[in-house]
């Protein structure tokens, strides 16, 4: 009778309630998302402007290099992509022990920091540096990146 459909009525209103106040939800998590991908990328954008930055293999080839860093090295990222990390950016005090031991730990995930001092295409540089492993989906290394500025 009535009842029934009245009842019906009534159940249809708050599911379409629901759904609306499930959208209004979905809505404001998007226009924050919007909010912290825009406040990510001029983070970002500040980091590789204003600093040295190189992204490896996670046996220490260099994928990419950013512009502040090829006006230091005179060179452009094809003439220094595949190259070695050493060929670079090893100082002459770091030991092979040293050295093999701050690549493996950046294999395993590990966060290193290092004081470089040294010569890089003729220029004499401090950089104070940190080396950080990304992960992917599964959390094994894709890739590191170092991120650098003088000391």
């Amino acid at each position: 009778g009535t009842w029934g459909i009245s009842k019906i009525i009534t159940d249809l209103k708050m599911a379409e309630l629901k759904a609306q106040k499930l959208a209004n939800e979905a809505e404001t998590l998007r226009n924050k998302a919007t909010t912290h991908e825009g406040e990510y990328q001029a983070i970002v954008k500040a980091i590789d402007s204003t600093t040295f930055v190189v992204e490896y293999t996670p046996d220490g080839f260099i994928l990419r290099i950013n512009d502040p860093l090829k006006a230091v090295l005179g060179k452009t990222s094809t003439e220094v992509a595949g190259k070695h990390h050493e060929e670079f950016f090893r100082a002459k005090s770091d030991d092979d022990n040293y050295y093999q031991e701050f690549w493996d730990d950046l294999r395993k995930g590990v966060i290193r920091q290092r004081a470089f001092k040294g010569t890089i295409a003729g220029t004499r540089l401090t950089l104070n540096e940190t080396y950080s492993p990304v992960l992917d989906n599964d959390g094994k290394v894709e890739k590191i990146i170092s991120i650098a500025v003088r000391g």
